[in-house]
């Protein structure tokens, strides 16, 4: 049985693909600002207005092979340096709380309580009114307050 040759496509009415065979260039010092100015959340428009550059110019440099490695590249420290801090963050809540807990804070312990009991916990009966947590932020060093309220 004979092979049924697949139809080929016209290759007049298919879009070429721009492919330079050219070695690429570094990225000048502008094109290293766009990307420092995207990776920390500005759109297009004000990136090309800060720059001084058209859209369609930071448009066509997102095409670049170099821009879009360097661009992901960059994304990706800006993401890890995110991610670190805010496990730092983490680990300061975790010592406030932690110093709140050893001062015996009882809000700072109905947190705990609170946020490690399941929501479908049978010692919660309908109509049992929960000390809630309501820590504010101390104004003047932006640490959790687990100072006991004297009763009015």
């Amino acid at each position: 049985m004979a092979a049924v040759p697949l139809p080929q496509p016209d290759k007049s009415t298919q879009p070429r693909a721009k492919i330079s065979k050219l070695p690429q260039k570094p990225l000048t010092a502008q094109q290293l600002k766009a990307i420092q100015l995207l990776v920390q959340g500005n759109t297009t428009v004000q990136v090309a207005e800060a720059l001084k550059v058209r859209r369609e110019t930071l448009w066509r440099w997102r095409e670049l092979p170099t821009f879009k490695a360097e661009y992901e590249a960059a994304l990706a420290d800006y993401f890890a340096d995110e991610k670190r801090t805010l496990l730092q963050l983490r680990m300061k809540a975790w010592k406030t709380l932690n110093q709140a807990l050893e001062m015996g804070s009882v809000r700072a312990a109905q947190y705990v309580i609170d946020q490690t009991q399941p929501e479908d916990d049978p010692s919660k009966q309908a109509g049992e009114v929960d000390v809630q947590f309501g820590a504010p932020l101390d104004s003047e060093d932006g640490e959790l307050d687990f100072t006991e309220e004297s009763p009015a």
